[in-house]
């Protein structure tokens, strides 16, 4: 469903009205639970409660009982992501005796799952048996988040290097299911039992895979939580459109209705005055939404512009390199030359004193500089008062990371290998105190960039 969240929706919308046109409260239950489902994977938390409560309602009037004991773990997760921790476990309470949870070992393991994360970790019985089901299933995916529960079990019991084995094998698990989040989470919990556990040269180990991680995860989190909320907006749109056709239909009837009851002509003046009122606001709401469009418009104009700019700085910065590393080849054949007799050493001297001109690393500096600070013109500024225990040489790195440029690049303007820049960013990032989950990216990318015009 993910990807197609938007989609998705219009379709359980769809079926929603039909099985209601139908009266089939069933699968109109049944399609609510997917529309929460859906406001779930979007964020919207409230809207996925009222969906998962008016289903169980339901299922409750139609007595499915299957359906209604299996919609209470939507119910418990939703309400514990709510805030409502104990409202969440009075959801789970018997489940787990439950016959028809006890017939499914899958859901049986995500239902204890569910519990101990709620419990806040402290419901170790339900860690032990989510972990002895996804063992017995051969299931990854509940392995992986069994064994992060009994690594972190493990954790707050002070049996850190019992819990570390838990993570590493969670962590294997990771790499046959490819799921990049439940693997941050494990390499957080690594971190945290190898540090507990003295163990400081794994844990400083694992702490360079979770930047790595980090690093990767943060552009296809940024992908995605865009696409969530072009869903949103999609969705929205779509609901306004229903409440403006329900609006309608609604007015219709009341005239209608007033028409019957003798009034016509004090319903026709309601109407109009309605209608009015209808089209200033409408046409108010218009002109708010051109305004906004037109800054959104600017925004992304000047979002291009700077990108276009830093490309261009990059771009430039490149060829400098490859020019200077030309003219060091070129310097280094002349000298063999003169070695060999092939040239005159006057001559030869000569000419490597023009190419030593032009290969001014400086010079190259401050051509970066003087590109860059037109486009970031506070950069510098504000990143040594943020960051003050960077050097000039990780200030310089971090120009060069803030236009985008990778490490492979870097490496060949600084002429240094990728390994060596890498290291400096694991440097930069205990300067600068980051969180384990935040990129490097994420910390410099606002600074110093100037506000677009309104």
């Amino acid at each position: 469903m993910q990807g197609h969240l938007a989609d998705a929706y219009f379709i359980c919308r769809g079926r929603l009205a039909t099985f209601r046109r139908m009266s089939d409260p069933f699968w109109e239950a049944k399609s609510l639970v997917m529309l929460g489902t859906i406001m779930q994977d979007l964020g919207e938390y409230h809207e996925a409660m009222g969906y998962f409560s008016e289903a169980q309602r339901i299922f409750g009037d139609t007595q499915s009982e299957a359906c209604l004991v299996k919609n209470r773990i939507n119910l418990a997760n939703i309400s514990y992501m709510l805030g409502m921790k104990q409202t969440a476990m009075k959801w789970l309470d018997g489940l787990e005796s439950n016959r028809f949870v006890i017939s499914d070992s899958a859901y049986l393991a995500n239902v204890l799952v569910s519990r101990f994360h709620i419990s806040e970790f402290a419901d170790r019985r339900a860690a032990l048996e989510a972990y002895d089901i996804s063992r017995r299933l051969g299931n990854d995916h509940l392995l992986t988040i069994s064994l992060l529960s009994m690594g972190m079990l493990s954790y707050e019991d002070g049996n850190f290097v019992e819990g570390t084995g838990y993570l590493k094998e969670g962590l294997a698990a990771t790499w046959r299911t490819n799921d990049l989040p439940e693997r941050r989470r494990i390499l957080e919990g690594l971190v945290k039992c190898c540090l507990a556990s003295g163990d400081t040269a794994a844990s400083g180990n694992y702490r360079l895979l979770l930047a790595e991680l980090s690093d990767s995860l943060y552009h296809h989190e940024r992908i995605d939580s865009m696409r969530k909320t072009e869903h949103l907006a999609t969705i929205n749109r779509y609901e306004e459109n229903v409440r403006k056709l329900e609006e309608k239909s609604h007015w219709k009837f009341l005239l209608t209705i007033s028409i019957g009851g003798g009034i016509v002509a004090v319903l026709i003046l309601s109407l109009w005055l309605v209608w009015t009122s209808k089209k200033r606001l409408q046409a108010d709401r218009l002109l708010e939404e051109e305004k906004r469009r037109g800054l959104e418009l600017l925004n992304r104009q000047y979002a291009i512009e700077i990108e276009a700019k830093e490309k261009e700085i990059a771009s430039n910065t490149m060829l400098m390199s490859q020019k200077n590393a030309q003219l060091k080849e070129l310097s280094s054949k002349i000298e063999h030359m003169r070695e060999r007799g092939d040239i005159a050493q006057s001559n030869s001297d000569s000419l490597k004193s023009d190419i030593d001109r032009q290969l001014s690393a400086d010079d190259d500096w401050r051509y970066f500089k003087l590109r860059f600070d037109e486009v970031h013109p506070n950069f510098f500024t504000q990143l040594q008062e943020r960051y003050p225990d960077l050097s000039k040489t990780e200030l310089r790195l971090c120009a060069y990371i803030r236009v985008g440029m990778s490490a492979k690049e870097i490496a060949q303007i600084l002429s240094v290998k990728p390994e060596t820049v890498n290291t400096s960013r694991y440097r930069m990032r205990k300067k600068m105190r980051l969180p384990s989950d935040l990129p490097l990216e994420t910390a410099i990318e606002s600074i110093g960039t100037l506000p677009p015009t309104k």
